[in-house]
């Protein structure tokens, strides 16, 4: 063991996320732990905890999805792919 381990704590990476239901889910919980992550929500009710997150989905809402009606979900996942700067694969 050198000093730096002694001297540094660990960090753990966080994952950030707020209360829905797939976050707070047992499988996604125990995933992220087996991970080795450790959970960081938001405040209850408070989107701008998580601005960035919130600010993506509003514009990908706004400028994507509301603008196109998807004849089916490969149509919706290849539009979005090209909003987002991806290729669907498939």
């Amino acid at each position: 063991m050198n000093l730096t381990t002694v001297l540094l704590p660990a960090r753990t990476a966080q994952a950030a996320c707020d209360w829905g239901p797939q976050y707070i889910a047992d499988a996604w919980i125990n995933e992220v732990k087996w991970l080795g992550c450790t959970i960081s929500p938001s405040y209850v009710g408070e989107p701008e905890c998580n601005g960035v997150a919130e600010r993506f989905m509003r514009t990908l809402r706004e400028q994507c999805i509301y603008l196109h009606q998807f004849a089916s979900l490969d149509e919706a996942q290849q539009r979005i792919g090209e909003f987002i700067g991806i290729t669907p694969s498939g």
